[in-house]
């Protein structure tokens, strides 16, 4: 069995924080999204017929393909720092990369509808109402939070202190007196229309169905242009690792073990633990819930198949896949949330990463989340002119040690950053322009260097719950050469 660890989100941060140039590689600072467009638009004139062209050059621009493994091995001063690659690199079948403008969409009527009719198959089902508390439900939340007050359990309840228990059983109190006796809510019938709902002063709208047959909840809220979309085989409550809390709550609760991580290029058939998929049709079934609503360009990016334990006692095993987009074939990169940034500065990330998930469990497919879907808006070139990776690991080899060895200080406790490279290579990456505020930007070919970093302070190794698969240490523009800092999305 493999277990892997890796470093909190917080420490992403600090990770990118620290890209300089250094005189052996320069590389460009000023991000400037419009000047990439304008460089890549030369690019594409030089190489075509006509007046514009001043290049002699006319041949398009291909790729190389590298065939041998990049290899690298450094140790830092005190050897608190260790970074080590044994990589293959892969660069595009086709030889050819794009560059695209992109933005944040909304999820449409038209696709909530379509996804309601597939899952539901004519079912009648209600859209979920959240009434008021019911004079029993909050007698029950009262004897519980009453109970965590006379125990001091406070802390094991996840509170913050005992005045906050106290907090809770006075709100508590007084809703008692003017709640309902019985639920006043009205089921409503649900055809696939999304509803408004206002939350604190901001309307947005959703579709969320919890019958047996299956958890639905398809969201969008324009004020934020954010939009999700959740679904699971049966009612939410059948999904291992959902508890109820005292106050009605569902939370996701699990511990999981790891057992083998699959690239999809170079997963096989093989069902090693009896399961009844293997990782190659695990995948080809999330492949399925997209074909079947139309959509094509989504491909499959990481297999792991997981052994996950509710504390309850319950446990199951299941295929976690994480699929991202393509554009004509080439993959974009898959950022994980431990690499975004969750702050409000000028320099955060203004709308987080697209992620598209899906689990597969004995009984086929478990669950599907997509959020933050991405539009491309238009094609800047078909044919990037871009470094080749000699260049990049030229990068790589004069940047990699002054991202990392920094941070050896940077906590109150000795730290050791075991850095591993297991992976190469050249796809699209989203980025933005530097301090702006709106959802859009560019897929930009990247030269990403994939692997895990792994942090021991003293005799304690941090982990990273959030997600088993291997991560992007290192991110090169392979326009301009620029480092590009994931956490701030340029």
């Amino acid at each position: 069995m493999k277990k892997h660890v890796s470093i909190w989100a917080v420490l992403v941060c600090l990770l990118f924080a620290a890209c300089q140039p250094t005189p052996e590689q320069p590389v460009v600072v000023q991000k400037d999204t419009e000047r990439l467009v304008d460089t890549v638009v030369a690019q594409s004139l030089a190489n075509e017929p006509g007046e514009e062209n001043t290049n002699t050059e006319t041949e398009p621009f291909r790729i190389a393909p590298v065939s041998e493994r990049f290899t690298y091995d450094y140790t830092g001063e005190n050897g608190l720092v260790k970074i080590h690659a044994d990589a293959d690199v892969k660069t595009p079948d086709s030889g050819t990369i794009p560059m695209t403008r992109v933005e944040a969409t909304l999820f449409s009527d038209a696709f909530a509808k379509q996804v309601f009719d597939y899952v539901y198959q004519g079912k009648q089902v209600y859209i979920q109402q959240h009434g008021p508390k019911t004079k029993a439900v909050i007698a029950n939340e009262l004897a519980y939070y009453q109970q965590i007050a006379n125990n001091g359990t406070w802390a094991e309840a996840g509170m913050v202190d005992a005045q906050e228990v106290d907090e809770i059983i006075e709100q508590l109190k007084e809703l008692y007196p003017n709640a309902p006796e019985t639920d006043t809510t009205v089921p409503i019938p649900a055809d696939g229309s999304l509803t408004a709902e206002t939350y604190f002063g901001i309307e947005e709208e959703k579709l969320e169905i919890d019958d047996e047959l299956a958890f639905l909840e398809i969201h969008r809220c324009k004020a934020h242009q954010t939009s999700s979309l959740s679904y699971t085989r049966g009612n939410l409550d059948t999904m291992i690792g959902y508890e109820e809390s005292g106050d009605g709550s569902r939370a996701f609760v699990h511990w999981y073990s790891e057992y083998d991580s699959y690239r999809p290029d170079v997963a096989d058939d093989t069902k090693a633990y009896g399961q009844a998929y293997s990782p190659k049709e695990a995948a080809e079934l999330g492949l399925k819930f997209f074909r079947d609503l139309g959509i094509t360009d989504v491909a499959p990016r990481d297999i792991c198949y997981l052994y996950v334990a509710h504390p309850s006692g319950q446990a199951k095993t299941l295929y976690l896949i994480e699929y991202v987009r393509t554009v004509d074939g080439n993959p974009v990169a898959f950022v994980p949330l431990t690499q975004q940034q969750w702050d409000y500065e000028a320099t955060a990330l203004p709308w987080q990463y697209e992620s598209i998930r899906v689990m597969v469990d004995d009984e086929g497919l478990k669950s599907v989340s997509w959020q933050n879907p991405i539009e491309v808006t238009a094609v800047v070139s078909d044919n990037v002119k871009v470094m080749s990776f000699e260049e990049a690991a030229n990068i790589f080899r004069s940047m990699c040690s002054t991202v990392y060895e920094p941070q050896k200080t940077s906590f109150d406790w000795e730290t050791h950053i075991d850095v591993n490279v297991d992976h190469v290579e050249l796809s699209l990456l989203r980025i933005r322009e530097q301090n702006a505020e709106g959802k859009n930007g560019l897929y930009v070919p990247a030269w990403l260097f994939y692997g895990q970093d792994v942090y021991t302070f003293g005799e304690y190794t941090a982990p990273d719950f959030s997600k088993p698969f291997t991560r992007v240490l290192f991110a090169i523009n392979a326009v301009d050469g620029s480092i590009i800092d994931l956490s701030k999305g340029y």
